[in-house]
């Protein structure tokens, strides 16, 4: 009787033992599962971090190209009127004085976000690289331009990051947003382009100087945005996701210094820029 007791003991114990062992290591399974899961969720939030700095790149790169537009124009419009001995206002060398404080303060703030993407991800190569590293990868867009006959609309500016901007300029007639069909095929074609790449895309919209007030369009303000959103559903309709698409407007105001009935036709219009950070 005591030799059976003694064994069944020595069963339990084993059994017992064998729980403790398994229960161990569905624990060490069960933690090195969670860590999987905690390493993947690290990884998610840190692309979700450095895509936040990569698109502030973009806007503030978008936002230098506009005002170094506005300055170059400007000059321009100072040395005719040095050429021809005209007085030239304290308020347009101002202007211009402002505007390059501006340029030089937006750069600093792109070297700060490029530093925060470096520091984000310790593999990760600064932007300013990405260039050199991608020479293919720009190669390949120049090709596909060419191909879909985009090379007297578009310029791609070898930039960090890469960009796309478009050379033509398209226009609108006045008081309207709706699209010429003169630009159905340009809008195709950069669908076309686009829809491969991982991009940003920003369009901006403009009217002229003349007000305008009626239902569809109480100011300026809202007839330039109309006019970006018409390419943004334009392009949508073509196969570009919505969510990579960002419309502005700044109505009229951007132009408060052409005044001239001649510059109306060409303050009507949108420029697009396409910011490519890679392939899908």
């Amino acid at each position: 009787m005591d030799k059976q007791q003694g064994d069944f003991r020595a069963g339990l114990e084993k059994l017992l033992i064998c729980l403790s062992v398994l229960c161990f290591i569905g624990f060490f399974v069960a933690m090195a599962e969670a860590d999987q899961d905690n390493e993947a969720g690290n990884l998610d939030t840190q692309k979700n971090i450095v895509q936040d700095y990569q698109d502030q790149i973009i806007f503030i790169q978008s936002e230098i190209g506009k005002i170094q537009q506005d300055m170059d124009w400007l000059s321009l419009k100072i040395k005719k009127m040095e050429d021809f001995d005209r007085f030239v206002s304290k308020k347009l060398y101002r202007s211009i004085a402002f505007k390059e404080s501006k340029i030089k303060s937006l750069k600093k703030l792109k070297q700060r976000y490029e530093q925060l993407v470096k520091q984000a991800i310790p593999s990760f190569k600064a932007i300013k690289n990405k260039r050199n590293l991608n020479s293919g990868f720009e190669k390949n867009l120049r090709k596909k331009i060419l191909l879909l006959g985009l090379e007297d609309w578009v310029e791609l500016i070898s930039d960090s990051p890469l960009r796309l901007e478009n050379r033509l300029p398209v226009l609108f007639t006045s008081g309207s947003a709706s699209i010429a069909k003169g630009y159905g095929s340009f809008i195709k074609n950069l669908a076309a382009l686009v829809k491969g790449y991982d991009v940003r895309i920003i369009i901006d919209g403009y009217a002229d100087t003349d007000p305008i007030r009626t239902k569809q369009y109480h100011s300026n303000f809202e007839l330039g945005a109309a006019r970006a959103a018409a390419i943004v559903h334009t392009l949508v309709k073509h196969g570009v996701k919505p969510s990579v698409c960002k419309i502005g407007s700044t109505g009229e105001y951007r132009f408060d210094s052409h005044k001239a009935s001649e510059w109306k036709n060409l303050q009507r219009h949108v420029n697009i820029a396409v910011f490519f950070l890679g392939k899908v």
